[in-house]
């Protein structure tokens, strides 16, 4: 793992991006390393100026993960910990190993050691359990925990599960409209995550650039769009956000020091 995060830098990748199914149960077979303690390994490795976890189930955010979050800036404040309901009997049909009530501690542990970390989730819509009272306690749940974001999904049947015998229970319409609901829900928070950065500094590592403009992820994986020819392709800069724009923020290299206007601002 080390070899290839040498070999990568080597190459001109800044940032390091841990993913992998299951990936918070990561034992490191000859030096027992858990997840964590791998992270703070590679954000040592020279040239590294970022470590992202992709997604983590909510049971392994804890221990050593805790740690690294709270102890190395290199480590992003950005985790993505799906959620699926915020209700305990959908969480039961679902088969999951965790109440909602468990998963809001989870999140607070969290963010008793990084206070800034951005938490985004993953939502199914529709479970053959869910009714009205149910779906609502997910919209209160996804409050509760602070979630910024939701990746949205409607249940399907899947052949060979044990929801399959469920049923699909949900109209279709019903389904469209709680996404609807919940994608609704999820702007409006995005939207003030993002708000709460304005006239705030910090790093976007660039990973788009066009003649138009450059964009990238700040730390707290929130896209920022940058005037054009302000950075380049694996550029980190520090950037003043100035406005919303888009599905994120735009932000102006804080060396010129808001000089150049933002376009098409919301």
């Amino acid at each position: 793992m080390i070899a290839e995060v040498h070999r990568r830098v080597a190459q001109g990748q800044p940032e390091m991006v841990l993913t992998g199914i299951s990936v918070g149960d990561y034992r490191d077979p000859e030096r027992g390393l858990e997840l964590g303690e791998l992270m703070l390994e590679v954000a040592r490795v020279p040239g590294v100026m970022r470590v992202r976890l992709s997604s983590i189930e909510v049971i392994h955010v804890n221990g050593s993960l805790l740690t690294a979050l709270a102890s190395e800036p290199r480590i992003c404040p950005h985790l993505h910990v799906p959620m699926q309901s915020g209700d305990d009997g959908v969480l039961r049909a679902m088969g999951r190993h965790y109440t909602a009530g468990e998963y809001r501690a989870q999140i607070a542990a969290l963010r008793a050691v990084a206070p800034e970390v951005n938490v985004t989730t993953d939502v199914i819509v529709g479970f053959p359990t869910e009714d009205q009272a149910a779906f609502e306690r997910t919209l209160d749940a996804v409050d509760a925990a602070g979630i910024t974001r939701v990746h949205t999904f409607s249940y399907s049947p899947r052949p060979g599960t044990v929801a399959q015998a469920l049923g699909d229970r949900v109209p279709p319409e019903e389904k469209k409209r709680r996404s609807h609901a919940l994608r609704g829900h999820s702007e409006v928070r995005a939207r003030h995550h993002r708000a709460a950065k304005l006239g705030g500094r910090e790093q976007v590592l660039v990973d788009k650039v066009a003649d138009a403009q450059c964009s990238g992820y700040t730390a707290d994986y929130t896209r920022c769009y940058l005037p054009a020819g302000a950075a380049t392709r694996g550029e980190l800069v520090e950037i003043v956000s100035d406005a919303l724009h888009a599905d994120g923020i735009w932000g102006t290299p804080a060396e010129q020091q808001r000089s150049a206007p933002a376009p098409g601002l919301s």
